[in-house]
């Protein structure tokens, strides 16, 4: 009697090597930061900021192949909603220097820390972000942090410890297009 080969058994042990490769590659060369990309987001908001009608986030995308892990905040906020976010600066160009210049951080001493009206309870945690998937930074009012109309910004987000820039993603400048009115 001659047993029958399941042809599709026959594609296994090449689906097995190639996972050996995939992970011999992803020990070798650590994170796949090159496959994450960064996006601003921004949404119409009322949050009684005279002058500033909108709310601005990040979030932090994996285009690549392999799950990248990531250092992440998971929180319960004060409406006892839980969630998760990144670390993140946000960056003003400054034209005359030609550089990004910080105008709000979340440091390693601030990020993940409970605050009053905003999170109850806050773990930093290490996340996988699955091909296809993604973090955000949460939202905020980026025009209130003393930009002006016509300011170019972007938020860095940090994959690794929070303010460690060389571990961090950043997204395209934006233009900011209102400000606080006093």
């Amino acid at each position: 009697m001659q047993l029958k080969r399941d042809p599709a058994l026959a594609v296994l042990p090449v689906i097995v090597i190639l996972l050996a490769i995939l992970a011999f590659v992803a020990a070798r060369f650590g994170t796949y930061t090159h496959a994450l990309r960064a996006t601003a987001i921004v949404r119409k908001a009322d949050i009684g900021i005279p002058g500033i009608s909108r709310m601005y986030s990040a979030r932090l995308s994996n285009a690549g192949i392999l799950p990248v892990r990531v250092t992440a905040c998971d929180f319960v906020d004060d409406a006892s909603h839980s969630g998760t976010m990144v670390a993140y600066t946000v960056q003003r160009w400054d034209q005359p220097s030609k550089a990004w210049v910080n105008v709000g951080e979340w440091g390693a001493d601030s990020f993940c820390k409970p605050y009053p009206l905003g999170i109850m309870r806050a773990t930093v945690v290490e996340r996988w972000i699955w091909p296809g998937k993604s973090l955000s930074t949460g939202e905020e009012a980026t025009g209130a942090r003393g930009l002006h109309r016509g300011d170019t910004a972007r938020f860095v987000i940090f994959t690794g410890r929070a303010g460690q820039y060389k571990e961090a993603v950043p997204t395209p400048g934006f233009t900011i297009d209102e400000q606080v009115s006093r």
